[in-house]
């Protein structure tokens, strides 16, 4: 889904966020999803190639998280 962008974050917490239609113009606190599954931080996120709303996330903690983002 190009219209989200999906950040990880120092304290292993991971977020996504919906683009609006014409872009971002303005700073925003509200996410459309939490993910907490890393007790350090997470640096690395990677969509499945072909599954819809399947992300991958590794974190320094040396876990890797498979997460369904459906909404």
């Amino acid at each position: 889904n190009p219209d989200i962008l999906m950040t990880a974050s120092e304290d292993g917490t991971i977020r996504g966020w919906k683009i609006p239609e014409g872009g971002i113009t303005a700073d925003t606190e509200d996410s459309l999803i939490s993910l907490n599954g890393h007790s350090r931080k997470c640096g690395l996120l990677a969509f499945h190639p072909s599954a819809s709303n399947v992300l991958a996330s590794a974190g320094m903690d040396g876990v890797i998280n498979l997460w369904d983002i459906t909404q």
